[in-house]
Order: C-alpha cells, then sequence, then structure tokens
C-alpha cells in the first residue's frame, strides 16, 4: 500500500512537475481528497468486525437497543463518512420476538443516522445490533503533531473508547491516526480529531481498550495504513494527473517544445481520466475487488 506522500509522489512525476513548479502539493491533495471521494462512492471501504490482530481498519459499530423504539442512532463514527449501508449485509440482529439465534444480516430502513429494524414488536432492551458502514477510503495525509511518541496520563479501563495522552507537543491527533500502546498488540484508530492543549490530548478511539492502559505506558501514533487496494491506488493516480493536465496543463507551455498547445494537454487529460473511470468499473463487476471478511 502506498502512503500518500508517495502517490502524491507518483503524481508529481506524471505531471513531470516534481520541482511543483506548476502545481503546489497543497494543490494536488485538493484534488486527490476530492477524486478520492468519488473513487469511495463506486468501490467503498467494506467495514469489518475487527479482531485483536488485525491492522487498524474501521470497524463494525456495535449498538444496543433501549426497548421504546426498533430505532438504533448512528455514531459520528459511523456516520460521517458513510457512503451507504447495503441492504444485503449492512446491518445484523436477530428476529428479537423470536429470539432466533445465530443473527443474521436482516433488512432495515434509513433516515439519516436512524437505523429502524425491520420488526414487528419492538425489541427488548440491551439487544445487540451491529452496523457494517461502507464507508470512504482512507488516505491520510498527517497526523497533526510532530511529535508522535506519548504516554498514557490517565489509566484506561478495559473496553474504554477515549485515552488521555500526554507529552504531545503542540497540535492536533487528526481523524485516522494509528495509535498503538506498550503491552497491547492491537492496533487503534482514532475516530475524531483531537485538539492538543497544555501537551495533553484525550482521543476517541475504536477498537474499545483490549488491555487496560497504565499511567505512563508509552503511546505511539503513526499515520494511518492506506485502504486502498493497487488497482484503486492506480486508478486514483492516473485520475488526479488527467484532471490536472485537462484543467491547468495550459500553465506548462512555455516549457514545453514549439508548437506545442493547449488543446493537446486538454486531450491528454481527458484521456488518462477515461482510461481511470474503465478501469474503476471494471473494479465495480462482482467479485473483482476484495472485501474484508467479517468471518
Amino acid at each position: 500500500m502506498l502512503t500518500h506522500a508517495e502517490i502524491l509522489s507518483r503524481i508529481e512525476n506524471k505531471l513531470r512537475d516534481t520541482a511543483n513548479t506548476y502545481y503546489s502539493d497543497a494543490y494536488i491533495s485538493e484534488y486527490m481528497g476530492a477524486i478520492l471521494k468519488q473513487i469511495s462512492y463506486a468501490v467503498p471501504l467494506k467495514t469489518t468486525e475487527r479482531h485483536p490482530s488485525d491492522r487498524a481498519v474501521p470497524t463494525r459499530g456495535t449498538y444496543t437497543t433501549d426497548g421504546t423504539t426498533r430505532d438504533i442512532i448512528l455514531t459520528d463514527w459511523d456516520a460521517d463518512d458513510l457512503v451507504k449501508l447495503a441492504q444485503a449485509d449492512g446491518v445484523e440482529y436477530a428476529i428479537y420476538e423470536l429470539d432466533y439465534e445465530p443473527k443474521s444480516f436482516r433488512n432495515f430502513y434509513q433516515r439519516g443516522k436512524i437505523v429502524s429494524l425491520d420488526l414487528n414488536l419492538i425489541p427488548d432492551a440491551s439487544k445487540t445490533v451491529y452496523v457494517y458502514p461502507d464507508r470512504l477510503h482512507i488516505l491520510q495525509e498527517a497526523i497533526g503533531t510532530a511529535d508522535t511518541a506519548g504516554a498514557v496520563s490517565t489509566a484506561g479501563a478495559l473496553a474504554a473508547t477515549s485515552l488521555v495522552v500526554k507529552s504531545l507537543g503542540t497540535g492536533t491527533v487528526n481523524k485516522y491516526t494509528k495509535l498503538t500502546i506498550a503491552g497491547d498488540t492491537t492496533e487503534y484508530m482514532v475516530t475524531a480529531t483531537a485538539t492538543i492543549a497544555a501537551n495533553v490530548a484525550t482521543v476517541s478511539i475504536t477498537p474499545g481498550l483490549v488491555v487496560a492502559a497504565d499511567v505512563d505506558d508509552v503511546v505511539t501514533l503513526a499515520l494511518a495504513d492506506s485502504t486502498l487496494s493497487p488497482a484503486l491506488e492506480e486508478v486514483l493516480i492516473k485520475w488526479v494527473s488527467g484532471s490536472l493536465i485537462e484543467d491547468y496543463g495550459i500553465y506548462m507551455l512555455p516549457s514545453m517544445p514549439i508548437g506545442a498547445n493547449w488543446q493537446a494537454y486538454t486531450l491528454k487529460g481527458q484521456s488518462l481520466v477515461a482510461e481511470a473511470k474503465a478501469d474503476l468499473r471494471r473494479l465495480q463487476i462482482p467479485d473483482r475487488y476484495v472485501r474484508h471478511s467479517k468471518d
């Protein structure tokens, strides 16, 4: 898997602009973010049932019924980057009036953050519902702070979904940042950007702590693993490069041979974008894109 910086470098090579003479890193990154969303709408990231030994990826949402309604309310983590909830494998729950087990994927209705279970009767309280959103892909650009080694400031209890971390310097701990704790082999993911104040930040994480965290345990921050497959990386590189050439290739004319014209750049850019979209359509064919297992 390529990092954000590696994909940026590949795009600059395609543009023949490694010195950022015509396209700044920030400008290319802006295009990358917009086009990454388009790619995700076509081939989204499938949320998983995370096991403690897995790398840090978005996990299924776990909800409980309250005994008064068929509805559950999605958290911001499950809703913010939601592409869709698929009827085939988006929501998993038992037929509570019959208390059938094991659970299986069942029908539901969705209105924004509200997910209504397709049940005749209101389920009892404290019944478990699992939600597997199809999400936007992750390609994190920056952690948010230069201080990637901190320490636990307040002891974290088993299953806690937030952690107070000290010795972080300044800045933020950005959403999606990978977080590991000494003595715990689990890779956690930060679920919301946290501001660092007086070298301390309270970060929300998924999954809940698998091992209780003690004060002064070393905490290490790292860029999130990209969720793009190699094939989707190539789609992103072609699409971004083609879009930039199509829209702004004219600015490169002064350094090009006599006789070069902006129409040639427009056609070249359009060709690259068309090729990227064709590749993406092929990846939408069932069984051509590897989905994470829920088993």
